[in-house]
């Protein structure tokens, strides 16, 4: 079933999944790529920032990335190597809007 009733069956990612990806493995952490948000929630949750963001211009970078729990036994390492990722993550986002960050 759709998330939405006229919306479109695929939405595309702007921006570079693979720049983001390989900063948030320079801090040593696992990162994929994936064509699927997943099957409930997450999914929900990029699609309708995706189909929010459609069509703007500029187009605004829109992301989701998974951050698996520490506390559930999922993800390899402390929390404190998550949170490097994530930080990780969010850079290239940030010097692509903004060339005086990085």
């Amino acid at each position: 079933p759709k998330l939405v009733r006229d919306g479109a069956s695929r939405l595309r990612v702007r921006g570079s999944a693979t720049r983001l990806r390989a900063a948030i493995r320079e801090t040593g952490a696992e990162a994929e790529l994936s064509i699927n948000a997943g099957s409930y929630l997450c999914n929900a949750v990029f699609y309708q920032a995706l189909a929010a963001t459609a069509g703007r211009k500029p187009a605004p970078l829109t992301f989701f990335v998974h951050i698996p729990s520490p506390m559930a036994g999922h993800g390899k390492g402390p929390l404190a190597a998550l949170i490097r990722a994530g930080e990780a993550a969010i850079r290239p986002a940030i010097s692509a809007v903004s060339p005086r960050a990085g």
